[in-house]
């Protein structure tokens, strides 16, 4: 709850010049230990698991170490602050508390109409996807053909006449679509096959197809602004499907926020980013009853 916040070792570090720095890379470096992380406890990507879900001894672990060496670290980064290094860690100590009320209560979100519009933008790109595939073959792009093995029938090592999802083929070969979020097929596409004139390198010495990279083709064909506006979408999309879930068991985001993120000291949020929200996207978000939601912003 607000005003029981003592101490904030990041807040600290960040105020001492350390930029991007965690609990666990400061307790290593300062003092040589490896802390157990959140990730080793709950796995990552598809094989992520609710922490509701691991063993209480391996969750025990973990908070312990927390609980031990964040007031450790906190005391003697503090110790180092000066003047008014010290007076800001004091002043920005009072909005801990507050961040976490909100990261506790959270926002509610409008799962349905969400949905529906997750829906609509893969509807959307899919055929943005085939526009920019059909322009692709046009231009000499091709990729093999893939062969696909019915699972209904060659997976058990024998075709079977009579198989309902093959209609007895068995195995048979799929043209393989253009890809517009593969890299290193845009590149080839619009540097090896359309001449375009290559805009920067990678760090590795390849044609960079990165959106600036793609904005300063714009203007010499349509492909590089299709391909640009379907990477936009599924960014898009990316927004939402990570809305709809974290949103899974109560209906509200409860974002981590932060801030010792942004070089300028403003909010930033992760898990789920909830900051990048278009304009027609607000009405997905919902006050609690009673009460109303109030946009502002500085002009600058």
């Amino acid at each position: 709850p607000t005003g029981s916040v003592v101490g904030d070792s990041l807040l600290a570090a960040h105020l001492l010049g350390v930029s991007g720095a965690g609990l666990k890379k400061l307790v290593r470096e300062r003092y040589g230990y490896s802390m157990i992380t959140y990730a080793e406890v709950v796995g990552e990507g598809k094989s992520r698991k609710s922490i509701r879900e691991i063993d209480p001894q391996t969750v025990a672990e973990y908070c312990c170490s927390d609980a031990y060496w964040a007031p450790r670290l906190e005391a003697d980064l503090v110790g180092e602050l000066q003047g008014n290094g010290k007076q800001l860690y004091e002043t920005d100590l009072k909005l801990s508390g507050i961040i976490g009320d909100m990261q506790a209560e959270g926002i509610a979100v409008n799962r349905t109409s969400m949905q529906l519009l997750v829906d609509d933008l893969e509807v959307i790109n899919d055929r943005y996807a085939t526009v920019i595939d059909n322009l692709a073959s046009q231009e000499g792009f091709t990729r093999p053909a893939k062969i696909v093995t019915c699972t209904g029938c060659r997976n058990g090592k024998k075709k079977k006449l009579e198989c309902k999802l093959c209609d007895g083929q068995g195995q048979w070969q799929d043209l393989q679509r253009f890809n517009p979020g593969a890299p290193s097929q845009v590149a080839k596409l619009l540097h090896d096959h359309m001449m375009l004139p290559v805009q920067k390198l990678t760090a590795t010495r390849e044609p960079s197809v990165d959106a600036l990279s793609l904005l300063r083709m714009r203007d010499l064909d349509l492909l590089p602004r299709l391909i640009l506006t379907y990477r936009q979408q599924e960014k898009y999309l990316g927004y939402l499907k990570s809305w709809l879930k974290w949103s899974e068991d109560d209906g509200r985001l409860h974002p981590v926020f932060t801030m010792t993120t942004a070089r300028g000291g403003r909010l930033s949020c992760i898990d789920p980013n909830a900051q990048q929200v278009k304009l027609d996207w607000r009405d997905d978000w919902e006050a609690d009853e009673g009460g109303l939601l109030i946009a502002a912003d500085y002009g600058q």
